[in-house]
This record gives structure tokens, sequence and C-alpha cells, in this order.
């Protein structure tokens, strides 16, 4: 993806905002870039405008070689949130064996999940385990997740859980 930002601080005249450095990339533990931007006293409201070619192409959710930091290993231990236990056993006894690969199994093992825990908001919270959710037959994305994972890992697939990418609703809500 190539993006030519543009910026302007409405209310400013003058440098009111900061862009870092072309070679100034900043980034997080998950491999995640940007570049900071921020603003200067005063200015009451910055635009960023971007336009730029998107390619795209069907991957099945694979987006290539591993390249973090973390072996893949460390990505097959159970967490409390993620502890595989009769209900999520039970949802991979559902699942029909015969697949033409492991990306057709896990995505419908991620339908089959949305089916057994109903997105509703306000009925977890953050320590609700997979298992718990699957119990009460709802939950939100965190919790679609902790289920995939612990089915994952059963299966024999490293998998992590990564929050915070998308903005949903009236953008106050992190998916």
């Amino acid at each position: 993806i190539s993006l030519d930002p543009q910026f302007h601080a409405a209310g400013v005249a003058g440098e009111a905002f900061f862009v870092g450095e072309e070679d100034d990339v900043v980034g997080d533990g998950f491999e995640t870039r940007g570049r900071e931007v921020g603003d200067a006293a005063g200015a009451e409201e910055i635009v960023i405008r971007s336009s730029g070619e998107v390619e795209t192409s069907a991957t099945g959710g694979v987006l290539g070689p591993h390249t973090g930091f973390m072996p893949l290993w460390a990505y097959t231990c159970e967490t409390p949130l993620t502890k595989a236990g009769p209900r999520i056993r039970a949802l991979l006894r559902e699942l029909d064996a015969n697949f033409d690969s492991d990306i057709a199994r896990a995505h419908a093992l991620s339908a089959l999940i949305t089916r057994h825990a109903i997105y509703k908001t306000g009925t977890t919270d953050t320590l609700t385990t997979g298992e718990q959710a699957l119990e009460d037959g709802s939950g939100v994305c965190q919790d679609h997740a902790h289920i995939f994972i612990a089915a994952m890992r059963l299966l024999g697939h490293p998998a992590r859980y990564v929050s915070g990418y998308l903005l949903a609703g009236d953008g106050s809500e992190l998916h």
C-alpha cells in the first residue's frame, strides 16, 4: 500500500502540527508501523487526507510466513482465557472432518463459533473465558477469538490474540 498523506491544521497558521520524518517510522511489538502525528498548542482540528491505490488478493486470511520475534511455539500455550474445556472440545467434535485444507477448517470453525456464541454486547467482559462465553451462548469478538484460539491450539495450530485494530460503530469501540 502506498499513501500520499496531506496534512492541514484548521484554525492555526504556520506549523500547528508535526509529522515524523520519512525514516522516523514507529512500531509496536506486533510489527504495526506508522508515523507520528501530533498537534501544537492552539490547534482546533487536524485533518489528514490520504489517497492511494490498494491491490488485493484472496489469501484465505493467510498473510505469509511468520516474521515476528516470538517463536511460534509460544502461541501454543494455554492462557486462563483460552483454556480449552468440555464445551470447546464438543464444538470441535461438531466440525466436519472432510476439509480440503486447514484454512477451510479454520473458516468453518469460525462460522460454528458464531452460531454457538451469538454476538451480543454487554453479556461478557474482559475476564470472560471462551468456555464461559460458550456456556452463556453469547459474547463479543474477544470471546469469539478466545474460543477460536483454544480450538485451533487443540487442532495443533499456534494462535494468538490481537486487539484494537478496527474501530466500529461510532468509532469508540475497538475490535
